[in-house]
């Protein structure tokens, strides 16, 4: 299945697997080979560097050795203590593969299947499904993120407050907001760390063990991953290297809620042979830890609307698909403060690596510099070749795509007015232009599949639907085909209103200066139109404050009752009585001996004060209590 190179990898690993590092130290080693894996470390402490990242584990993977395992700069940065194979590291939401596997382990067995209603698997876990009758959640649709859940509510983020182990029950039942079915369950793809909290609980229901305990008992301890855990005790805080934000800036270690969803510490050494066990259809040194045919379907894409059009590439069960360097691979990777990680493999080459990093900052250029590296003597992959479409077929694509698959519902507003997409066709080449961007070309491979100019993969997908009209599926996210005046009315409401009040800014700045001057000066009492001016001012001073405690917030802290969080709530609600008090004080202007100039102006911004009000009310951001989302 997997074979094609297998010669030419055999040769790579005599060249390469066999040479420098921490788990082939003991042999003898050639100095040009050496140099080989210098090169490669030279490059990646470069790039640690360049973004402020401390530390890396790195495995290099074949499918029948581990080619090198070790690390690059520091495991802690005060310390110099260098990383080894050996370190562990918090790998985040790679914890979702473990639990997508240990889920098809139990299918596998029999005592579970993938089309099983959830409410019927753990009836105790409140879901919101206005479709359940006929399209209730099922067990697939939380492996793939096809549920419809919102992503984690702030409540259920950091667990500073209750006992580390805490059950997944009551963790569960923290907040279920986020458990709310936004649209019909199977269609489209959105990421949801609650979906996997759930799968978790299910595997403890079915099987009668905690989930950390099952997936050690039949995933880490049969891989010989020793070393990790999803439990946080004595024995991997030993091993553990500090995690960092910023520049440099420690982090404190800490528990989340939703357990399943990412709490896996591992080392390069661990993960390097679960990666050896995804290259070899689900066994490792003669032991089948899952059946080939279902490591297939959890590298397969089933549930989605596109899916279901012959569209299988995305997130499949706990692995998604994506390319590197222009080699199409399979993956996860996983972030959580302090921390970032990835595995990833390509089949078709029989090879992978995992990059495990101690710092928030990202991976920058390193995943692609380690793909090359590894890759380097293989023959490189050709772009999906191309179809010719008439232009009457490209025609029906063009329109506004309105972005309708959001990962946090509260961010939903601005998802509206900054994600969607216009599709037009400029010189017989269908482009795609996002908010403010340039058109970039989409090359059909079918008549309905289109890839990126600079890409191998195809990663459009157009599809007519009974209930949605014309969608599309554009790098995962699910697009809707609306009015095109709908995106114009949006943003120009928007961006007018804030250039309204960007006046009213310019004009408090002038003219409150100006006015104390005047009254002192001449004796006033009063400043000129402070009948008019006081609400809107006050309505400004409310988005200030609202603007002066979002920057302040901390992830850590942002499921709690914070005086931030409190400032916020207070200004939204301040926001709205000084707009109602704006409009009434306005209408109440035209009636006195005002400059008719004045009382249009006012009018005008307090008509944009009620806008931007009900604006607020329409996506429940009045009185936004943050503790409590």
């Amino acid at each position: 299945m997997r074979k094609k190179y297998g010669l030419l990898i055999a040769l790579l690993i005599l060249v390469i697997g066999f040479s420098s590092g921490d788990i082939f130290a003991q042999q003898t080693q050639d100095e040009s080979i050496i140099a080989d894996i210098d090169s490669l470390k030279t490059t990646v402490d470069s790039l640690l560097q360049e973004h402020h990242i401390p530390g890396a584990g790195i495995a290099l993977v074949h499918q029948d050795s581990i080619i090198w395992s070790g690390g690059v700069g520091y495991a802690d940065y005060d310390d110099k203590n260098s990383v080894t194979a050996d370190h562990l590291f918090r790998v985040g939401s790679i914890s979702k593969t473990f639990v997508a596997m240990g889920i098809m382990q139990l299918v596998e067995e029999g005592k579970l299947s993938l089309d099983d209603k959830v409410q019927e698997l753990v009836p105790g876990v409140e879901i919101k499904n206005h479709w359940k009758e006929t399209d209730p959640v099922r067990v697939k649709h939380l492996l793939e993120h096809t549920s419809g859940f919102d992503d984690m509510h702030f409540s259920e983020f950091y667990n500073t407050q209750d006992d580390p182990n805490i059950s997944l029950e009551k963790a569960l039942s923290i907040n279920p907001k986020s458990r709310v079915v936004r649209w019909r369950p199977g269609t489209r793809y959105s990421y949801s760390n609650p979906g996997y909290a759930v799968a978790g609980y299910i595997i403890e229901k079915v099987t009668g063990k905690s989930y950390e305990d099952y997936l050690r008992k039949s995933i880490l301890k049969p891989l010989g991953m020793s070393q990790s855990s999803f439990a946080y005790g004595d024995s991997v805080k030993g091993a553990m290297v500090t995690g960092y934000k910023g520049t440099y800036d420690p982090v404190e270690y800490q528990h989340i809620y939703l357990r399943p969803a990412g709490m896996l510490h591992s080392s390069p050494i661990d993960m390097a042979k679960f990666v050896q066990l995804l290259l070899n259809d689900g066994s490792l040194d003669g032991q089948e830890l899952i059946a080939d045919s279902l490591l297939s379907r959890m590298e397969t894409t089933e549930t989605t609307l596109a899916a279901k059009h012959g569209f299988t590439k995305g997130y499949g069960l706990g692995i998604t698909h994506s390319e590197m360097a222009g080699y199409p691979n399979l993956n996860h990777n996983g972030g959580i403060d302090g921390f970032r990680a990835q595995y990833m493999y390509f089949p078709e080459y029989e090879l992978g690596y995992v990059l495990l990093l101690n710092s928030s900052n990202g991976f920058g250029n390193i995943r692609e510099a380690i793909t090359k590296f590894l890759l380097d003597n293989t023959e490189k992959p050709e772009p999906q070749s191309t179809v010719k479409i008439s232009g009457k077929k490209l025609d029906q694509y063009e329109g506004y795509y309105a972005y309708r698959s959001p990962r946090n519902q509260l961010f939903m507003p601005l998802n509206v007015l900054f994600e969607g997409l216009t599709l037009e066709v400029l010189n017989d080449t269908l482009r795609t232009r996002g908010f403010m961007g340039s058109p970039k070309p989409l090359l059909p491979v079918s008549e309905n599949e289109f890839r990126r100019e600079d890409k191998i993969m195809s990663s459009t997908f157009f599809m007519s639907t009974e209930e949605y009209g014309q969608v599309m599926q554009h790098d995962s996210n699910f697009y809707v085909k609306t009015g095109s005046w709908k995106k114009y009315v949006y943003r120009g409401a928007f961006f007018g209103g804030l250039g309204m009040l960007a006046t009213l800014l310019l004009f408090s700045i002038f003219w409150i200066p100006f006015e104390s001057y005047r009254k002192y000066s001449t004796k006033h009492t009063t400043f000129s139109y402070q009948s008019l001016f006081g609400w809107p001012f006050t309505a400004l001073c409310s988005i200030g404050l609202i603007v002066l405690g979002a920057s302040q917030l901390e992830l850590l802290t942002i499921g709690e009752r914070t005086m931030e969080a409190m400032a916020i709530t207070v200004a939204t609600y301040l926001f709205g009585i000084s707009s109602v008090g704006a409009l009434w004080t306005s209408m109440r202007s035209w009636q006195k001996d005002i400059h008719p100039i004045m009382k249009i102006y006012f009018s005008i911004i307090s008509v944009t004060l009620i806008g931007f009000t009900l604006f607020f009310i329409y996506w429940d951001w009045m009185g936004l209590r943050l503790w409590a989302y």
